[in-house]
């Protein structure tokens, strides 16, 4: 990985470290597109310095077919996320806020509506405006949030998300007094819990 390296610019030198697979880059990086040269690279990533967690991995062929300059900005989206989630762990919820409007407008622009990531930073937002007690606010990213999730491809995470959403909505929807509306949400998380395949002995 060399996402901490940001003053690296030329990375014409990685094409002689053949037994390179995967490469994590600053964002900074430029000439990347030599990269599409290598004869062993398989999976590459733009990658913010002091971002902890893995960034979102491409292979070669995605990354390059998405385009160097879209996933540059994708990875900037990433950690202006993580610097909103900051932030909000430090009560600094306005600022939080900001960050995650910027890192929506940066995702709604390049990817497809249906993108789980975008439910992500929509279902933020609700828990932000919950933990700041502005309910319909709250309600409002929660709900666009589920249907985001509703239409994205079925994964683990997708299935947990929609089934937090779900929670969150009821308890909102109570609170803000409207049982019946919170009675829907939690009928449907029970659905789904029933539905779940039970475990082989």
């Amino acid at each position: 990985t060399l996402h901490d390296c940001n003053q690296l610019k030329d990375l014409t030198p990685l094409l002689e470290c053949t037994k390179l697979t995967k490469l994590y880059l600053p964002i900074a990086a430029t000439n990347v597109a030599i990269l599409q040269q290598h004869p062993m690279l398989t999976t590459l990533a733009f990658y913010p310095a002091l971002m902890p967690l893995s960034p979102p991995e491409r292979t070669r062929s995605e990354f390059f077919r998405i385009g160097v300059e879209v996933m540059r900005e994708l990875a900037k989206s990433e950690y202006l996320l993580l610097e909103a989630i900051q932030l909000r762990q430090q009560s600094k919820h306005q600022e939080a806020l900001e960050l995650f409007k910027s890192s929506l407008a940066i995702k709604t622009k390049h990817l497809a509506p249906d993108d789980p990531s975008l439910g992500t930073v929509e279902m933020l937002f609700g828990d932000t405006y919950e933990r700041l007690n502005e309910i319909p606010d709250a309600i409002l990213h929660y709900e666009r949030c589920l249907a985001i999730l509703r239409k994205s491809k079925w994964t683990p995470d997708v299935h947990l998300e929609i089934d937090r959403t779900l929670k969150s909505l009821a308890q909102l929807y109570e609170k803000n007094g409207d049982p019946d509306k919170a009675r829907t949400f939690t009928e449907e998380l029970n659905e789904r819990q029933r539905e779940l395949p039970k475990p082989k002995n």
